[in-house]
């Protein structure tokens, strides 16, 4: 016992000494000496085992809580695992008038301006796929956007430097460690190889410190002092702002957060937001929830959200009286595709679209293709190899009558042709096709079976037939900011032929306005509701998918919402499955929350469905979210929540006060 005194006593004085001389006096035979012993890449102690990993460079746009992202993740899944976060700032003067940092600043501006037009030269799929050559040297090399993207971040980083040095900021030279504490060897390993990806997916640039401990624990350990020597260990550049951002104190929604409010994240009683639209990737939502567990609740004040943001809305309202209610908030278009007077819209014309020698090619191309969908999903092919003879046979149909019409897809001024055509103008075209004996017999019976059904509904008595004499156009919402398309179909029956096209003719409304607001850089959301309903769903969400990635991408986001994730197994549906970049999961069945770990992936909220789906009492208007929009991404726990005023007016069901 005595012993151990004259220990604590000796480190007290040390610490002392290390005050009055500098650091001198702090050795590490003098810490070894209570206990604490140094090997080649951890720290034994009597009872502990410490790995130190040094953080050295954050990505260049760096959203995350940190604190928020390592403890919390790290300590559900290591609970005997102690994490320490310590930060050491070194104030320094940064001269942005110096001819080194001047010449550094040049250089980087040149390089992006070199590989910006070296971009910009390549043709529209090379800069989607990049490009791979190989050097007189023999060296492959591959060129893509990241490279741009990546010299543009260094000149960006000379110029915030020097913004912060004109506006008085400090600057610093900030290590980071991170201290992990475990009871046994075994543990620790386990925890490291996890660790190591956890850092590795938030893109950080780290490297655990190994050979150096003797000196980390005399500049960094108990009662140090740092001394000449702590440069060993590599430093990041940090202005006061980023520091702000990965403080201990700081978590997910407290400082400095920017995006479309989603509700309160249930860890920490903070709003929860997320910046869809600061990146080029295309952004595509599931949410998802059993019935009657506050879905279109949360999905009305994301929309809110979204509004205030300047961001249009189109909604598939397939129950009817949903969707107006938040039209008190907004101004806002209803449109009827069903009932007394149903409207509908004509996908040949093109008169209305304004179009530019820049996208009349694409506007063209755009109005065959939602053609040939309309009357493919009016014929009811189902078989896959007759599908596509159907379809080339279709295309072929109205791009003749569009020469027909003098339709040229060059000349933009010609597009006014397309006003009086009908899609029964089509059909003597598809005839012609019929009757050519260079077509195979079964393509040509096909042709012939698809007519007589497209003709029976067009022509006939149906619902489709009447909408069509009321034709809506994209200037007649180009400038609402929440047009709603109601089909009010409230029951749980799946879409007819018919009323699956109708939903379809809105959707390429919507994408034609959405065209005209990417010509302004504005941007779009697309509220699909319920498609495991359409009849012919795999055409819609493949089209609606399109939208949002590739050389189609119009600046718009699509929220699909399910009430089972079942569905989503028929190769119908592999369009949503792949181009996913954000998940809104509320209370499942065990059976969609093992498809959510098991075909999507998504393992970081499975415990947070778990928890949902045996308290669900306690988690009402709760949903996990995994996200990744390309500017942020994670996973979180949010409470869907509205002003009390609000959710009186917004129920989608009657409650007794």
């Amino acid at each position: 016992m005595e012993d151990n005194k004259n220990k604590i006593y000796h480190l007290y004085l040390n610490s002392f000494l290390a005050w009055v001389t500098n650091g001198r006096f702090i050795l590490g035979e003098n810490i070894s000496s209570i206990g604490i012993k140094p090997l080649a890449d951890r720290i034994l102690t009597r009872h502990k085992v410490t790995k130190v990993w040094n953080i050295y460079s954050f990505p260049f746009e760096f959203e995350h809580e940190l604190l928020d992202k390592i403890f919390v993740d790290m300590r559900e899944r290591y609970p005997d695992v102690q994490l320490v976060f310590q930060l050491v700032n070194t104030p320094i003067n940064l001269n942005t008038e110096d001819q080194l940092f001047l010449s550094g600043r040049k250089r980087a501006a040149d390089a992006y301006e070199k590989f910006k037009a070296a971009f910009q030269s390549l043709n529209e799929t090379d800069q989607i796929a990049g490009v791979k050559y190989l050097t007189p040297a023999g060296i492959r090399l591959s060129f893509d956007k990241s490279d741009v993207k990546k010299k543009e971040q260094e000149w960006e980083s000379y110029v915030i430097a020097a913004e912060a040095v004109q506006s008085g900021k400090s600057i610093y030279y900030t290590n980071i460690f991170v201290h992990a504490q475990a009871p046994t060897n075994k543990i620790m390993n386990n925890f490291s190889k996890s660790f190591r990806l956890k850092l590795q997916s938030l893109k950080l640039g780290f490297k655990p410190v190994k050979g150096l401990l003797n000196n980390y624990l005399e500049n960094y350990g108990p009662s140090a002092y740092i001394s000449s020597h702590a440069n060993l260990f590599q430093q990041t550049f940090l202005i006061r702002d980023n520091i702000t951002h990965i403080l201990p104190t700081k978590e997910e929604g407290l400082i400095n957060t920017e995006g479309i409010l989603l509700g309160v994240n249930v860890n920490n009683g903070l709003p929860f937001l997320l910046e869809f639209f600061k990146s080029g990737q295309g952004q595509t939502v599931m949410l998802c929830a059993k019935t009657g567990w506050g879905k279109t609740h949360f999905a009305f004040g994301f929309a809110l959200g979204l509004l205030c943001d300047n961001v249009h809305i189109s909604v598939t309202d397939l129950k009817g009286n949903e969707w107006n209610k938040i039209g008190m908030y907004t101004p806002f278009l209803e449109i009827s595709l069903t009932g007394n007077s149903p409207k509908s819209v004509n996908t040949l014309r093109i008169d209305d679209m304004c179009a530019t020698k820049e996208d009349s090619v694409y506007i063209y191309n755009s109005a065959i293709q939602a053609t040939v969908k309309v009357l493919s999903i009016l014929s009811e092919v189902s078989e896959s190899k007759y599908k596509v003879d159907l379809e080339k046979a279709l295309e072929q149909a109205v791009r003749t009558l569009y020469n027909s019409r003098k339709v040229v897809k060059e000349n933009p001024d010609t597009f006014i042709n397309t006003k009086d055509l009908k899609y029964e103008d089509v059909f003597p075209f598809l005839a012609e096709i019929e009757s050519s004996s260079s077509i195979p017999k079964e393509v040509r019976e096909i042709c012939n079976l698809a007519r007589y059904r497209c003709e029976a509904i067009l022509k006939g008595d149906s619902a489709l037939s009447e909408a069509l004499k009321n034709e809506v156009t994209v200037q007649e919402i180009i400038d609402i900011p929440l047009v709603i398309y109601s089909l009010n179909k409230n029951t749980d029956q799946d879409l007819t032929v018919t009323e699956t096209v109708m939903i379809f003719m809105a959707e390429y409304l919507s994408t034609k306005k959405h065209l005209f607001r990417k010509r302004k850089g504005l941007h779009s959301a697309i509220f699909a509701e319920e498609v495991q309903r359409y009849k012919e769903a795999g055409e819609i969400v493949n089209f609606l998918s399109s939208q949002t990635t590739g050389a189609r991408s119009q600046n718009v986001m699509i929220v699909f919402l399910l009430n089972s994730l079942s569905r989503l197994n028929s190769n119908s549906f592999t369009p949503i499955k792949s181009n996913i970049s954000t998940v809104i999961l509320g209370l499942l069945s065990q059976s969609d929350i093992k498809m959510v770990k098991d075909d999507f992936g998504y393992t970081d909220i499975i415990n947070d469905l778990e928890e949902i789906y045996e308290n669900p009492k306690d988690y009402r208007n709760v949903f996990a979210i995994s996200f990744n929009t390309g500017y942020q991404y994670g996973n979180a726990l949010v409470r869907a929540m509205l002003p009390n005023s609000m959710n009186k007016i917004l129920a989608t069901r009657t409650i007794r006060d």
